[in-house]
């Protein structure tokens, strides 16, 4: 669906600068309303943040639940539809899913719909969801780390090293336990 929203917003959005482009217009690009509410309300329509990709959709609090308490670690991101500080953290989410395919799971559950109901208030309460997105690492159901709106893909490879056996690919000088290869 994150491709249906690119189009969308690429096909309403042009249509709103070509206008503005015409000569003799004194219309400014993002100033036509109707077309700038007819691609909010598109890409609301099509998922908006919770577009495809390798990362797990989590799709109610029991599936949540199951991965949470479940093996391996997990990592799961609380974000909202239609958010886009959340769609910008869905690359990273995707890189590290494929990165931890097998390791980790990586996951992310809508805790708010684009209107801001709250789809889970017992989620919500438990893991004091108050912005989005907001990832948090569990290991056998405990939360071993939290982000509140962090895009740092690092970040979360430091934490996800320190809880998952490596790649059996990383050189065995990495897999050693003392700093910087030393004895």
């Amino acid at each position: 669906m994150t491709d249906l929203s690119s189009v969308l917003a690429r096909t309403f959005l042009s249509d709103d600068l070509k206008a503005a482009r015409q000569p003799g217009s004194r219309a400014k690009p993002g100033s036509s309303r109707v077309g700038t509410v007819a691609c909010v309300l598109l890409l609301a329509l099509a998922g908006g943040c919770g577009g495809g990709g390798k990362a797990v959709v989590l799709k109610n609090a029991d599936e949540v639940n199951a991965a949470i308490y479940g093996d391996p670690p997990s990592l799961v991101m609380f974000y909202k539809q239609g958010c886009a500080t959340c769609v910008a953290l869905e690359p990273t989410f995707d890189k590290l899913a494929k990165e931890y395919k097998g390791r980790a799971l990586v996951s992310k559950y809508m805790i708010y719909t684009f209107t801001f109901h709250v789809n889970s208030w017992e989620l919500k309460k438990k893991y004091d969801i108050a912005f989005v997105p907001t990832v948090l690492l569990f290991v056998d159901g405990q939360e071993k780390k939290r982000w509140v709106v962090d895009y740092k893909i690092n970040d979360y490879r430091k934490a996800l090293d320190e809880v998952v056996a490596p790649t059996e690919t990383q050189p065995s000088s990495q897999l050693s336990s003392s700093p910087a290869g030393k004895p």
